[in-house]
């Protein structure tokens, strides 16, 4: 499922919706809560990542976490800016699906080439802190490598070879979904089905950088997607057309757990380091 759909879809705060069919003909309630999680290496946080975190001061959800050591070294070698403009940015391939580049202000369109190299690092990922989850520190880095490599060119007009990457926010919609087991094969395919066009009315409207989605655990159902935007008028615009309506309205009851996270994340000037707030 796209995860723009859940903007319009879901109140703020709601971190459990629950009733409806499964899809194989039953009806559950459930409460998708918090897990524990261990706190994120290197990062230097006021309070807990979840409120039920053990062994952390007591406080509510992460305001913000902040992450500053050393980056890891950009990938190798890095993506080249394609001439047309078009960039997969997305599980889909098809035209309506492509992120048109030019559409975007000089730094979003390195920044959404770099996450083209967004991947999962942890198996948990639909279970883990987001900060954990992803290679954020390789995207970083290869953000900063690409603007040093691009500063000056027609991707970079008017940017001096040299300058300072400039501090850049991109917000992230993290939708963390459980399905009932077994998996229906057949229920998969559906979502999939509502999925594709929910996503290019979403990249039609514009500013959507990235799209990603994992695969459900076999053994308990969860799955993590997650959308990044230019900026949060962008996001909920995303999320109004009435094909995400829609959408979520036929999707909804393939689930028994939904939790939705508003995320800020923000590359320091220079790509010294990166933090992610709550939205």
């Amino acid at each position: 499922m796209s995860c723009p759909l859940l903007l319009q879809n879901l109140r703020e705060g709601d971190r459990s919706t629950g009733s409806g069919s499964t899809g194989t003909g039953s009806t559950t309630t459930t409460t998708f809560t918090a897990i524990p999680h261990p706190i994120p290496p290197n990062a230097n946080i006021s309070t807990c990542p979840f409120s039920s975190q053990p062994n952390c001061t007591t406080g509510p959800i992460t305001a913000r976490i902040t992450v500053s050591d050393t980056l890891p070294p950009p990938v190798s070698p890095l993506p080249v800016y394609p001439t047309s403009h078009k960039l997969i940015s997305s599980p889909y391939t098809t035209e309506e699906n492509i992120l048109d580049l030019s559409a975007l202000s000089p730094e979003y369109r390195l920044f959404a080439l770099a996450l083209s190299e967004m991947r999962n690092i942890v198996p948990t990922y639909a279970t883990s802190p987001y900060t954990v989850s992803f290679n954020w520190g390789e995207v970083v880095s290869t953000f900063r490598a690409l603007h040093e490599h691009y500063a000056g060119s027609e991707v970079l007009p008017g940017i001096a070879p040299g300058a300072p990457l400039p501090r850049t926010t991109a917000y992230a919609i993290v939708f963390r979904s459980r399905r009932a087991v077994p998996l229906v094969v057949a229920d998969g395919e559906r979502l999939g089905e509502l999925d594709l066009p929910a996503h290019a009315e979403a990249n039609k409207s514009g500013g959507l950088l990235k799209y990603w989605y994992g695969v459900p655990d076999s053994d308990t159902g969860r799955n993590l997607a997650t959308c990044l935007w230019v900026d949060r008028e962008h996001a909920v615009r995303g999320g109004s057309g009435p094909g995400h309506k829609e959408a979520m309205a036929k999707a909804r009851g393939f689930y028994v757990g939904l939790e939705v996270e508003r995320l800020r994340f923000v590359v320091e000037e220079g790509a010294e380091g990166w933090s992610v707030e709550k939205w």
